[in-house]
This record gives C-alpha cells, structure tokens and sequence, in this order.
C-alpha cells in the first residue's frame, strides 16, 4: 500500500521586516508550527472577514449614495474610499463609482 502525500502549492511573498518579526513573535508566542502555518491560518481568518464585511453591506441606489457620500465629506478634507464605504455600510466598488460621478459632476475634487 502507498501513501500519497498532498502537497500544498508554493507561494512566495516579500514581507517588510518589521512585519516578519512581528510574525515570528506570534509563532513563538501562540505556539504555531511556524511561518507557513501562521500564514494559512491568518489568510483563512481575513477571508472570513472579508467574507462577511460583504455580506452586511447596503444595496443603495446611485443617487441616494451619491448625497450620503457628500454628506459624510463635508467638514472632511480627505477620506479613502474604504473608509467611506466601511461608514456608509457599502460596498467599496459602489462608493469609488459614486466618487468618479461625483467628479465628472464637478460636486467633489479628485479624491486620489
């Protein structure tokens, strides 16, 4: 009888070395087995985040959003387009359309 083992595919990342000893700490810490599994295991974790942060987003129509973002602008400077959608309760993609409107409308500056 063979056993077969099932290897796992490669993925190679570059990491800013402030972030690998933060890591490393982690795995000494929380006992992983080490890099590889914290790295599964985190990627696992933020899919499910993801995962839900879009199941609770709002369906809103384009002209209602449009106005919640100009509300939510005003008395700001700047804000990024995630920090928008996630106050709003949206979806990020909705919120950078609205922006490109708003734009085009000459309603809102460039928000790069």
């Amino acid at each position: 009888m063979q056993i077969q083992l099932h290897q796992k595919p490669v993925l190679s990342i570059r990491l800013p070395a402030k972030t690998l000893n933060r890591m490393e700490g982690l795995i000494d810490k929380y006992h992983f087995r080490g890099r590889a599994d914290f790295v599964e295991k985190a990627i696992e974790y933020y899919a499910e985040e993801v995962k839900a942060s879009f199941a609770a987003v709002r369906q809103v129509p384009m002209g209602q959003l449009k106005k919640e973002v100009l509300s939510y602008m005003e008395g700001r400077d700047r804000a990024y387009p995630d920090e928008i959608a996630e106050a709003l309760g949206v979806d990020i993609f909705e919120v950078l359309k609205a922006l490109r409107k708003l734009e085009k409308e000459r309603k809102m500056r460039e928000y790069q």
